[in-house]
């Protein structure tokens, strides 16, 4: 009993457990994590489902936060949702997958699994979750239709880039019908429970995917494949290029490693195909950023399995170039986890301390980027209303489009009474707006958070409106 016990597997695991866990306690959750939570406390089932139109997800993770939420779930409480499920993730994967003990632990240890799956507040866990239950059953997927079916369903309702590998498990169904003439209900099955989860997602999000304001679609063709090669990168680097050879090298082993694929034409397949995804949903959808490195990590990993499961003889040089690669993606693990145990990831926290010395019980605030997770971590006695702005368009509360004010920003900072702004150093838009705002003489610096990780790079500086030079 103690060998069972007391196996690799399970210290794996462990190890595993234990290092989410401290990252967590240590974590500054952020307004993409508290978002959902947000709008999951404040909306019914409906509303949420309805919702989805502004925000670009579907409403499945909403949803299960709305029920935690009813049972009691506070907003500090959702990582550890993650957790939860990162911790089934690393059981089953260390106990299913079928690569040797030294790639199964650094594929565990990858920035897409320990950090942006389970230690966030995001739907990326149940994507890798969902992706993981996929890869264990297709090789029996014909015996189980149904099941695999409904896994396809739930895994595209976590996010649309877990579109091209079911794009690709369904065209590869389709291929190999035609090619063998077999197992039509089955396939049947498969395809159309797929394509049911695949329009419950649109019939939500479809407003959203064609009216982004941060989609320009006049840049370069190649500036497109450089954001899908940035994701790519992010891979080996985690969230900044810590290392630029390292990240050059792991990018030109993976280049590698794809060519040496060319004798599983289903594999090569998948990798090309949800690449070639990835490029076209960055040039009509959206950008993609450090955190998406996560479905990159599932294509590859499902392509992978497929590879380890069907191929009767891995070659070692595969096997040797995916150990080099997954070590490259692990050590930028630890610079990620380490920098996030001694810096602010977020300054939530930090400036709603800040805004609580105020004596005023209603606290109103100007940024150019939403603060909703902020009033979170204000006492019970403290309203607060925040207004935050992009492209030239002004939105209070959600980002609900209807409600948006096409105004500039400037202007509106300059008509409205508010007690403070909150500048980012590292933004262009907060850049202007805090010159405008210091040449009017209205601002006084309160509070400076220096923040390490995010999409804002830079200080963070909370200034008080001095109201008596303030021009209206």
């Amino acid at each position: 009993m103690k060998n069972k016990i007391f196996n690799y597997n399970n210290l794996i695991i462990l190890i595993f457990s234990v290092v989410v866990f401290v990252t967590i306690l240590f974590h500054e959750i952020w307004n993409d994590e508290v978002q959902s939570f947000v709008i999951a406390r404040d909306f019914g089932f409906v509303d949420i489902f309805k919702y989805m139109a502004y925000e670009g997800h579907s409403c499945l993770y909403s949803w299960f936060l709305r029920i935690l939420i009813k049972l009691g779930m506070t907003f500090r409480h959702i990582n550890y949702i993650s957790l939860i499920f990162g911790v089934a993730y690393a059981f089953f994967f260390m106990y299913k997958a079928p690569f040797n003990k030294l790639t199964k632990t650094l594929l565990l240890f990858s920035p897409a699994v320990l950090y942006y799956s389970a230690v966030f507040a995001r739907p990326y866990i149940f994507s890798l979750f969902f992706a993981l239950l996929i890869c264990i059953l297709y090789k029996d997927r014909h015996k189980h239709p149904f099941i695999f079916g409904v896994l396809l369903a739930l895994f595209f309702n976590t996010h649309i880039l877990t579109g091209p590998v079911i794009g690709a498990i369904v065209l590869i169904e389709i291929y190999d019908y035609i090619k063998e003439r077999n197992l039509l209900k089955e396939r049947l099955i498969i395809c159309s429970l797929a394509l049911i989860g695949g329009l419950f997602f649109f019939i939500q999000v479809y407003p959203s995917l064609f009216n982004r304001g941060d989609i320009v679609h006049t840049k370069p063709i190649y500036s497109y494949f450089a954001a899908v090669l940035g994701s790519t990168i992010f891979m080996f680097s985690g969230l900044f290029s810590f290392n630029r050879v390292l990240v050059f090298i792991g990018f030109l082993l993976t280049l590698i490693l794809i060519c040496k694929l060319k004798d599983n034409k289903k594999v090569l397949f998948i990798l090309l195909f949800g690449i070639a995804c990835y490029f076209i949903f960055t040039m009509f959808i959206f950008t993609l950023n450090e955190m998406k490195c996560v479905y990159l990590f599932i294509l590859f990993l499902f392509a992978f399995w497929i590879y380890y499961d069907e191929q009767k003889k891995i070659k070692k040089s595969v096997t040797n170039l995916l150990l080099v690669i997954m070590l490259l993606c692990t050590f930028n693990t630890a610079i990620l986890v380490v920098s996030d145990l001694i810096h602010d990831y977020s300054f939530s926290e930090s400036i709603a301390r800040e805004l609580m010395k105020d004596k005023k019980e209603h606290i109103k605030v100007l940024t150019v980027d939403h603060v909703i997770d902020v009033q979170l971590f204000l006492d019970d006695r403290y309203t607060f209303t925040s207004y935050y702005t992009g492209n030239d368009y002004v939105y209070s509360e959600y980002n609900n489009f209807e409600n948006a004010k096409e105004i500039s920003f400037t202007n509106f900072a300059l008509e409205n009474d508010f007690d403070y702004y909150l500048g980012y150093k590292g933004d262009k838009r907060s850049q202007l707006l805090t010159k405008e705002l210091r040449k009017k003489k209205v601002l006084e610096e309160v509070y400076t958070s220096d923040i390490y990780a995010g999409y804002v790079m830079g200080d963070i500086t909370l200034y008080k409106i001095n109201k008596e030079n303030y021009y209206k």
